[in-house]
């Protein structure tokens, strides 16, 4: 029984410590990202971009589109993180992080 217990407190000290790996290089990863990105993920709160591209799949982009989310119009960030509150024109929308990273923009 002890053993038991010793093997198990060993199992998710290693599955903590991965865990933790992997998530501080996927903010890394995403650091070296937001430097470089122009997609909806990474605009902060209070900015106004204009969306130049959509590179959804062909469902999802349609369904982006009946929401009002395409190219030409802009949106106004409300809120930045997951998920990403946006407002275009009188409505709000919230967008989940994979969604927003697929919306290509220009900050106005």
């Amino acid at each position: 029984m002890f053993m038991d217990s010793q093997k198990s407190a060993k199992t998710k000290l290693v599955k903590s410590s991965l865990w933790s790996f992997a998530k501080r290089r996927v903010v890394a990863e995403h650091a070296e990202h937001e430097a470089h990105c122009t997609a909806l993920c990474c605009a902060k709160s209070g900015e106004c971009a204009c969306i130049t591209h959509l590179m959804a799949d062909h469902n999802e982009a349609e369904r982006l589109r009946d929401m009002g989310i395409h190219e030409g119009v802009t949106v106004t960030v409300l809120r930045d993180g997951d998920p990403l509150l946006v407002r275009i024109g009188d409505c709000r929308i919230g967008l989940g992080r994979a969604a927003a990273e697929k919306i290509i923009c220009e900050l106005v």
